[in-house]
């Protein structure tokens, strides 16, 4: 009953479509971050725990830095900030050539991430009846657990098939999250602004 309801919400379906997308690039991207940071940026283990916290630092300051943009700006353009962020340190990360690179990404990365988190629940709070909460936040969740699937297996194929070509199987595997991330933005841009 709530699937065949969404389309009567304005704008829900499509945000779902984008949320899914744009989910799908950053939990891919959470998930592998340490395998990258050491098979391409060549960090040890000490590095990337280190890379790890420095990015959790302004995950944190990156949403409660979102909390402001979205009271001003509305939820949307406030993503469409955080979604920028990605843009750029995915494409740094891509064309990283040693660790200073990484560990330029890795806070810029981090506060795309906290406030992607922020302005993407608004959002969905916002374009949501308020008698049906809960039912929508529950595809909300649903969706956002299929991105943990679909995002892994694109990262795993696009590295199993390139296995032969070394660190850029790992840069093509980033490329392919970021073309997600990128259509997640251009599903966005029809979403009523809040």
């Amino acid at each position: 009953t709530t699937l065949r309801g969404l389309g009567k919400i304005p704008g829900l379906t499509r945000f779902l479509c984008a949320h899914w997308l744009y989910t799908d690039a950053v939990n891919t991207v959470i998930l592998f971050m340490a395998v990258y940071a050491t098979k391409v940026g060549g960090l040890t283990s000490p590095e990337v725990t280190n890379l790890l916290a420095l990015s959790t630092i302004f995950a944190i300051v990156g949403a409660f830095g979102a909390g402001p943009l979205i009271d001003r700006y509305g939820a949307k353009r406030a993503l469409y900030v955080a979604l920028a962020c990605w843009v750029v340190a995915l494409n740094l990360t891509i064309a990283a050539s040693g660790k200073g690179t990484l560990y330029l990404a890795g806070p810029i990365l981090g506060a795309a991430l906290g406030s992607t988190w922020a302005a993407d629940r608004v959002l969905m709070f916002r374009l949501s009846p308020p008698e049906a909460l809960g039912e929508l936040y529950g595809i909300y969740g649903m969706i956002g657990r299929f991105a943990a699937i679909t995002g892994p297996l694109v990262w795993g194929a696009t590295v199993y098939a390139l296995e032969d070509t070394g660190a850029l199987a790992y840069r093509v595997a980033i490329s392919a999250l970021l073309a997600m991330l990128l259509a997640g933005a251009w599903v966005l841009r029809r979403v009523p602004a809040h």
